[in-house]
């Protein structure tokens, strides 16, 4: 029994030492070393399941526009939710001609997710735009896909360009 107690003693005490030392480890934020100008890019996110499916709509969003693919960002529930795309088409000119003219598809910058609040039916993704500031992209689901929505009431190419 005594033998039994030892080894059992032993785990507790290495998945102790496991538990310390991944507490130790912090964050996936890159550690600032010293003063710095700017300040510390964050990760991109790592996800699993149905959070990184609901995540790489941003990876079709950035395609879609390193592609001009027009026809794929205008069309409901392809990219965009329906309510999205039917915004774009709003005001007098079409989903495809305001695209054309528009600098997010004229200079798409990279889209990388660096963190996400995930809820059934619901992802809040913050996601760095090339490599500067970080927007706010709200992402829901439409049947079997996500796509992505307005973010606090802003159109989602708006807060891309910066302007939103």
């Amino acid at each position: 029994m005594a033998l039994r107690t030892r080894s059992l003693t032993a785990g507790m005490l290495g998945a102790a030492a496991a538990v310390v030392f991944l507490a130790g480890c912090g964050s996936l934020q890159p550690a600032a070393a010293g003063p710095s100008r700017r300040p510390a890019r964050p990760v991109p996110a790592i996800l699993h399941g149905e959070p990184a499916r609901a995540a790489a709509v941003v990876d079709v969003l950035s395609h879609a526009l390193r592609n001009g693919d027009v026809e794929r960002l205008c069309r409901p529930g392809a990219v965009f939710s329906s309510a999205v795309v039917a915004s774009m088409n709003e005001g007098g000119e079409s989903c495809e001609a305001s695209l054309e003219r528009s600098p997010a598809l004229r200079d798409p910058p990279r889209l990388t997710v660096t963190s996400l609040a995930f809820e059934p039916g619901l992802a809040r993704a913050r996601v760095r735009i090339g490599d500067g500031w970080t927007i706010p992209l709200d992402i829901v689901r439409s049947g079997h896909r996500w796509l992505v929505s307005f973010s606090d009431g802003a159109d989602p190419l708006a807060l891309i360009r910066g302007s939103g």
